[in-house]
């Protein structure tokens, strides 16, 4: 439906570029569709990025537990071998473990938010009498346009608890690999 929507727009500025020779022309044509993309191509796109971003970056916390759970069960191996202590990776594992659990929980919200976003825009509600009475119609697509971003910032966010748990889990590395050179 985006797509075809943007085939329409597309359609209708063609035959305008085609016949613009004057340069005032050529200016208006260029402004109309700087202006299209800021108020109706771009906002398709950010929700499509939003959408597939959250979706992704399950991939990503879904890679990063199954790392969590491998540097759990070798460091029991080592526990149990006599290697290391617990205590001696305990603190860094507690952190990295609520990183990701940070990070999974700003990807729910982050999914909730575009779920909500997405399902206004596909299943809106029937506007009620005060809201046709709005003096700036702007309103909506302002309020629309911050959900999008804080989508983003969600995202980014909890991109940030996992290469934050990451780096944690390079720190357990070197501490296992100073008591294995011991």
């Amino acid at each position: 439906k985006l797509l075809e929507e943007n085939k329409n727009a597309y359609d209708e500025l063609k035959p305008r570029l085609e016949s613009a020779i004057a340069l005032n022309q050529i200016k208006q044509l260029a402004a109309d569709f700087k202006n299209w993309r800021r108020n109706v191509y771009n906002p398709k796109v950010e929700k499509i990025l939003s959408f597939s971003l959250v979706f992704q970056q399950r991939n990503t916390l879904n890679i990063a537990e199954d790392r969590l759970k491998k540097i759990q069960s070798d460091l029991k191996r080592l526990e149990d071998a006599g290697v290391i202590k617990k205590e001696d990776t305990a603190s860094l594992l507690k952190k990295a473990v609520q990183e990701l659990n940070q990070a999974k929980g700003l990807n729910k919200q982050a999914e909730a938010l575009v779920t909500k976003i997405l399902n206004e825009e596909f299943f809106p509600v029937t506007p009620s009498p005060n809201l046709t009475n709005i003096d700036n119609p702007d309103e909506l697509k302002i309020s629309e346009k911050k959900n999008s971003l804080s989508v983003k910032s969600l995202i980014e966010e909890s991109l940030k608890h996992i290469k934050t748990a990451y780096r944690l889990f390079l720190d357990i590395g070197k501490i296992v690999r100073e008591k294995l050179s011991q």
